[in-house]
């Protein structure tokens, strides 16, 4: 069994995990990212029709 090492590992691979991927591909950084589902998930079961109670400037 050969040992990988990482310097960042991110857990979830929704909008924000990804963002945080593009940032460590362009440092050049060695990453994982661990999701339960499958990778953007998150984007994938969104609710189209949420209802957010705050302003338009939020």
């Amino acid at each position: 069994m050969t040992e990988s090492k990482y310097d960042l590992i991110i857990v979830g691979g929704g909008p924000i995990g990804l963002a945080c991927a593009i940032e460590a591909e362009k440092k050049k950084l060695n990453y994982l990212i661990i999701e339960k589902g499958a990778i953007v998930n998150s984007i994938f079961n969104y609710p189209l029709y949420m209802t957010f109670f705050s302003t338009a400037e939020d």
